[in-house]
Formats: structure tokens, sequence, C-alpha cells
């Protein structure tokens, strides 16, 4: 009797518009709440065309609401831009759930929620993955696999030193369905750079930092020099050189099978000569040519531009794979060099590949010696960038850094010179 009186007491609250029959409100981790509405329309209003109001009225039809919103609340959601479409779908899915009767309990009934699998890939690279901001750590082999309750995810990747292409993606996982997501990423410019510093700074200190550098600057050597002209004919001479960068230079060469020797040093009007074959005057501008880029291409000075001259130094990748060559491009003053490092950190070769004239201008180090707290190339060639094999080839059987017993008179002619210009 006493249980007939309650569900009678129930029928006329329910006439009367009972709240707690007149705004039923489901299980809030399945039906769709204001809060969540107004959440996806913070998405919305960022970026209409990848969280479309569609997306959120799918989702209230798929889930149901959470109860007729209050007054304030549907004026909240209209402040939102929320669309009539969308009012007009939380009324319906409001209604459907006011004129549902309430189950008799009988048992509690336990239903498992609808899933999916979300798989995400990234290329070429493992990163870090997060889904609507909870971090879900990195992916292995390239890539996150798990179930995944249904509905809209918001999935962002990140790996620090790379730029991730898209940052984020809006997906929808679906009941019993694989999604997948793929993110590419790309080594930043900004740890290029810093990558790059940190190479060219071991480069120096290979070659013994800026006092090495000084020394390298000052030197007598002796050895083969081979010219080759724009035909690739070569020329052999023999000769002996003092340098004292960056302006003075000295040399005596000879050719071979000839007893002759011949005089050239650097000064202010340019390289001049004590005498010169004027039956083989091109032979001798050729080597004049030669002995000039020499003296400029020298690796104190070449090492010394770029560090001094305001360059840019970016690495082709973070690391060096051990044993393999490095590979490091300069940038300034409107120029860009390659330089390639070896495994010693010592450079071995420099090539300009834009800037000026000299685009294409190539110039190899190798058999390095070491001295006085350096290294220095015993062979070096330089390749003119007018034709593929114009250029100079140098090979030294002796080399003494910062020599004690040379003066500056000894890098000038034993008497009066001419440039090739005047002879």
């Amino acid at each position: 009797m006493r249980f007939g009186r309650i569900i009678a007491l129930a029928c006329v609250l329910h006439r009367l518009g009972h709240p707690c029959f007149s705004q039923t409100q489901k299980d809030t981790s399945k039906c769709v709440s204001v809060k969540r509405v107004l959440e996806l329309l913070g998405y919305y209003n960022k970026s209409r065309n990848s969280y479309p109001q569609s997306q959120i009225i799918t989702l209230i039809k798929d889930r149901g609401f959470c109860g007729r919103p209050t007054p304030s609340e549907l004026d909240g959601i209209k402040r939102e831009n929320g669309s009539p479409e969308l009012l007009a779908a939380i009324d319906a899915a409001t209604r459907e759930t006011e004129n549902t009767p309430s189950p008799v309990p009988t048992e509690v009934e336990v239903k498992q929620p609808k899933q999916g699998r979300l798989q995400v890939l990234c290329r070429p690279v493992d990163c870090r993955v997060s889904v609507d901001g909870k971090d879900l750590g990195e992916t292995k082999g390239g890539e996150y696999s798990a179930p995944h309750d249904v509905g809209l995810l918001t999935v962002r990747a990140d790996l620090k030193d790379y730029d991730v292409n898209p940052k984020v993606q809006n997906v929808e996982v679906k009941d019993a369905e694989t999604t997948a997501v793929t993110f590419n990423l790309t080594v930043s410019r900004a740890a290029l750079e810093t990558a790059g510093e940190r190479l060219f700074a071991r480069t120096l200190e290979a070659l013994g930092g800026p006092d090495g550098l000084k020394t390298l600057s000052f030197f007598k050597a002796a050895g083969t020099l081979n010219c080759y002209d724009r035909a690739g004919q070569p020329t052999a001479w023999g000769f002996s050189a003092i340098v004292k960068s960056p302006d003075k230079a000295k040399f005596e060469l000879s050719i071979a099978g000839s007893k002759l020797k011949y005089e050239a040093a650097t000064t202010e009007r340019g390289l001049e000569w004590n005498k010169t074959d004027d039956k083989n005057l091109a032979l001798f501008r050729e080597l004049d040519f030669s002995l000039r880029r020499f003296e400029e291409q020298q690796i104190a000075r070449t090492i010394g531009a770029l560090r001094n001259g305001g360059f840019k130094m970016i690495a082709s990748e973070l690391t060096a794979k051990p044993g393999d060559d490095a590979i490091l491009r300069a940038e300034g003053g409107g120029q860009v060099y390659r330089i390639t490092i070896g495994s010693d950190m010592r450079p071995r070769e420099l090539f300009l590949e834009s800037g000026g004239l000299d685009k294409g201008l190539k110039v190899q180090y190798s058999e390095y010696v070491e001295r006085e707290g350096t290294a220095y190339p015993m062979h070096m060639e330089i390749q003119y960038p007018d034709a593929e094999r114009h250029g100079v080839a140098v090979s030294l059987r002796s080399v003494e850094l910062n020599p004690s017993n040379v003066k500056d008179a000894d890098l000038a002619l034993t008497k009066k010179g001419k440039t090739l210009g005047l002879f």
C-alpha cells in the first residue's frame, strides 16, 4: 500500500514538471555536457575548418545531452557562436531524454564504453605523443598504438630540436576501427645552427684554436707545385715558399729540367717577379695566378675569415656518424661555403656554393702534419670555377711553422721586380 502511494506521488510530480523529472541527467562520462560543448566551441572559434560544429552535433546525437541547459547556459553557448543547428540538436536531445521514462531499477547494468584504436606514426624519428593534453609517452620504432574510447581527439607530437608538421591534428576514433595519424619531423634550423657552431668550434680547436691559426699563418715550406691550365695540361714546378699572412709571401721556382730559377714576391702592387721567360709568358701568367691562389687559400686565412667574417655556421645534421665526414655550411656576406670536416675535425674541403664570380671554387686539404700545437696540410689542391681541371696542386716535402730565422727582409726580392702586366 505504501509503495503504491510513492508511485502515485511520482506521477503527480512528473505532470507538474518537477526538476528531478524534467531535467533527467545522464551519466556525464557518456553524454555531452554544457561544459564539453563550450570547450569544443572554443576549438571551433580558433579553427572553424578543423573543428566544425557538425562534429559537435554528431557527438550529441550519438551520446545524447546531459539534461536541459539553463537559460544562462544557453546564453553562454550563443555567446560562443553556437549555431541555430547546434541549439536545435541540444533541444532535440534534451526532449528525447525527458520523454524517455526512467526504467524501474532492478539491477545495476554496466556497459563497456565503445572503443577503437588510435595509431600515431612519427617519421623519420620517434616523437612524444599527447592526446587532449595528456602525455602518452614516446613512440617505439616510429609508432604509438593503443585502444582508445570513441570520440573526438586532439593529438599532438613533439620532439626537442625538431619541427613537427603538422603540430596538432584533430581526429575521431570510431567504434572497432583504427584511426591513424602521421606526423613528419625535420631538424629545426635553430638546432642545426647550434650544432654548426659547436662543430666549427671543434674544428678550430683541432687546429690549435686562435693561437694555432696565428702559427699557421707564418711558415716556410718546399715541395712541388703543379699548374693545370684551362685545358687540364699540367706544368710541374719545384718551389720553396715563405708565407706570412695576410700580405707577405716570397716564392723561389724552377721548372722541371731547367736550371733557370725565378723569384716572385707579394708587394703593394701585387705579385712581382725578378724575371720571366717572354717566350712562355702564358705559362708564367698561369703560375702567377696559381701562386696568388695558394697564398689566399692557406688554411689559416680561410678558417680565420670564416671565424671573423660574421658567418653563420649550420650543420647538415645534429650528430655525424662515427668515422664519417661532417658537412658544415657557412653563410654570410652573400656567400655560402660548404665545408667538409674529417673525423679528426680538420677541414678536408672548402667549396663555394654561391656568391660572386668565384662560385664553384673548390679547395682541398689533406695529409696534415702536427707542428707547434697545430696541424698543417702537406697537400693542397685548388680547382678554379671556370673549368673542371683548371687549378693548382701543391705537395710539400717539408714545412716549418713560425720559423725563427726568417726576417721581413727575406720576404722581399733581391732586386726590384715587375708585375707580369709590365713585362
